[in-house]
């Protein structure tokens, strides 16, 4: 790969384990790329899977918390990602679920939520701080 070293290790598996809070890395919604707009399709998405957990986005560590409500367009208070598949950007939040119950954790883990989820795209795992 453009003379870059892969190593690939030995697979895996681990068993799905339920979690009050689920946290996904990069979640896409198509059309949804501002962060009001987002959050409400997410619960949409949430909803439509009898999931009544609470969705939030993931502040960006670096804003602090007094310059979060003058914070716009590219300078986002959340952590804002981007995947490039071919000559596209796609744009999507990191997302963070909580006050969930053993079964939708494990619901939210299996199915995900957005697209994109062959890319790695809205996967959730156990929130491991926050």
């Amino acid at each position: 790969m453009d003379g870059h070293q892969v190593r690939v290790g030995v697979p895996y598996t681990r068993a799905l384990t339920p979690s009050a809070r689920l946290y996904s890395r990069l979640v896409v919604i198509k059309g949804f790329v501002e962060p009001e707009a987002f959050l409400e399709g997410a619960r949409r998405q949430l909803d439509s899977m009898g999931i009544r957990g609470k969705p939030y986005l993931v502040d960006q560590p670096h804003v602090e918390q007094n310059n979060r409500e003058q914070a716009h367009g590219s300078h986002s208070p959340f952590l804002r990602r981007t995947i490039r598949i071919r000559d596209k950007e796609i744009i999507g939040f990191a997302l963070g679920v909580e006050e969930l119950t053993a079964e939708e954790s494990i619901l939210l883990q299996e199915r995900g939520i957005g697209g994109r989820r062959r890319f790695g795209c809205g996967v959730f795992v156990p929130a491991t701080r926050g």
